[in-house]
């Protein structure tokens, strides 16, 4: 199975972006790409991972396979979400997480702003 660093690595490239370039466009240190790519680091935090899925323009599954979600399971609320979204098909999800990634994107530029 892929893992989620090559799955960035491998957009990341498709794309045509630098480490450097996906660090300003999701504000996710070049070290931490650099290691989560090298599958040295994990990025366990849900924020992160929505940042660069929304930096490379997938969804947060292209990064996070549904068999992949273990990675999230230290978090009350990832679970809740989780437990949530398994009542839904595949395109509700989506359609879900799409949603998330953008209200945590919008909460974050708004809570730098202040």
């Amino acid at each position: 199975m892929e893992l989620v660093g090559e799955r960035i690595r491998n957009r990341r490239k498709e794309l045509g972006l630098t480490q450097e370039d996906l660090e300003h466009l999701s504000g996710i240190s070049k070290e931490s790409i650099s290691k989560a790519e090298r599958g040295e680091q994990d990025l366990k935090n849900i924020d992160s991972l929505a940042r660069i899925a929304k930096a490379l323009d997938v969804n947060l599954y292209y990064l996070l396979p549904e068999e992949s979600f273990n990675l999230l399971k230290d978090s009350k609320a990832n679970q809740a979400f989780i437990k949530f979204c398994e009542y839904l098909n595949t395109y509700k999800k989506i359609q879900t997480m799409e949603k998330v990634i953008d209200a945590v994107s919008d909460h974050n530029s708004a809570h730098n702003e202040s």
